[in-house]
């Protein structure tokens, strides 16, 4: 349970206030929206077929204010756990590199103690030790940590893979900052022969203005 002053000792207006400051950073900043028939934005799989809008939230997570404000959500969501049963963290590459390294550096603050992190690959190196793992892991569960999902999962699906493959222990949780379903979605759990893994979020996208013509509306 979510529970911003016990950890952070902040109030609950602030809280919302800083809540709602990066939401709207993101509605405004790191949301491309095209017109319907554009051909801008190619999907990834499909090259045929183009989006309407799109997610770039590296400019969020880069900014110090909101990075410091992820970190604490996520000990709001997680402290608790974390004291009853440790666990490491692990970000997909290399998107979730800037929210791994805000909460390694308040864990401290948080739980009185720090914790273990390692990033995984998109893709095993090609050369060298031909690693897709950068760190070291404990024996420690892993919370696999990124700046969005999709119902999918694609990403955090080759992420579960490897961990898997290094013998590493699920911890059955996963922490994202956008969500890119809707609140009342199923696929926010993953289902896997090692256990549950449910993806706690800031964000869905029932929170976000997407096309050009609903943002179009508030301005």
């Amino acid at each position: 349970m979510l529970n911003p002053t016990k950890i952070t000792g902040i109030d609950e207006d602030e809280w919302r206030a800083r809540e709602r400051a990066l939401r709207d950073y993101i509605n405004d900043r790191c949301i491309k929206r095209v017109p319907p028939n554009s051909r801008e934005l190619t999907q990834m799989d499909e090259p045929g077929r183009f989006y309407e809008w799109q997610f770039y939230l590296r400019a969020a997570v880069l900014r110090p204010d909101h990075l410091n404000f992820i970190a604490q959500y996520f000990w709001g969501l997680y402290r608790e756990r974390f004291m009853q049963r440790p666990f490491q963290i692990a970000g997909l590459e290399s998107a979730a590199t800037p929210i791994l390294t805000s909460i390694l550096l308040t864990a401290q603050a948080a739980t009185g103690r720090g914790i273990n992190a390692f990033l995984v690959r998109k893709e095993r190196k090609a050369f060298g030790l031909r690693n897709i793992i950068e760190g070291i892991p404990n024996d420690e569960p892993v919370v696999l940590i990124d700046d969005f999902t999709s119902p999918q999962h694609i990403t955090t699906w080759n992420a579960i893979r490897a961990i898997i493959a290094e013998k590493l222990e699920l911890y059955g949780a996963g922490f994202v900052v956008v969500y890119k379903g809707r609140w009342t979605d199923v696929p926010r759990k993953l289902e896997t022969s090692y256990g549950d893994i449910m993806i706690d979020t800031i964000f869905t996208l029932d929170d976000f203005d997407l096309t050009l013509a609903e943002y179009g509306k508030k301005r």
